[in-house]
């Protein structure tokens, strides 16, 4: 079983920005899900851990780790006995709590255009890591997305599952979607990839 003061160690150390309105994301949802007392348990592990993020003065467009963006999901299982599923869920509201995305995907009316601008949208968020489209076949209903260089923690996989899949329903405008992560660094791989179908 991990240590949490390793992986805090490990991530809080780990190189790569993200643009603060991630993390804000992500204590927004905390908050909604499980309230104010729920944040304060977060940051309060968060701080035990060595993290020097505050919460209460997140700017949006400022850059700040991402290791430490993925600390905050590492530390709400912990302390919210979370189960991978509430992770997942966490990733997929992102999305609706998000202004810079539902910004930039206003202007982007078609799921391939998406997809092949995913490194833009990606680049908008970190500073490490990039994104690619692999495959994409509007006719056969399928896209391979991949992630590399991006070495976090593995819960980061089970929270862009979500992410992606709340991504696809909106850009393909279908609530049958399946995204299923086919390759991973936690698993052997030299980068992640996700497999996305819908009917």
């Amino acid at each position: 079983m991990e240590k949490s003061e390793e992986v805090a160690k490990n991530l809080i150390s780990r190189e790569g920005k993200v643009k603060g309105e991630v993390i804000r994301t992500n204590i927004e949802y905390l908050r909604r899900k499980r309230g104010d007392g729920a944040v304060e348990r977060v940051q309060r592990r968060m701080k035990e851990l060595g993290s020097t993020l505050d919460f209460n003065n997140i700017k949006p467009f400022h850059w700040y780790s991402e290791g430490e963006n993925s600390l905050i999901v590492v530390v709400a299982k912990e302390v919210l006995n979370w189960s991978d599923n509430d992770v997942y869920e966490m990733g997929y509201s992102t999305l609706k709590l998000s202004f810079i995305m539902k910004m930039i995907l206003q202007y982007f009316v078609s799921a391939e255009r998406v997809f092949k601008n995913a490194n833009k949208y990606w680049r908008k968020h970190f500073d490490v890591g990039s994104i690619e489209l692999v495959e994409f076949s509007k006719k056969e209903k399928y896209a391979s997305i991949r992630i590399k260089d991006f070495y976090m923690h593995r819960l980061n996989c089970v929270y862009q599952k979500g992410f992606f899949q709340a991504l696809c329903e909106l850009v393909i405008k279908s609530k049958e979607v399946n995204v299923e992560e086919v390759r991973c660094i936690h698993r052997g791989d030299s980068f992640h990839e996700y497999k996305i179908t819908w009917k």
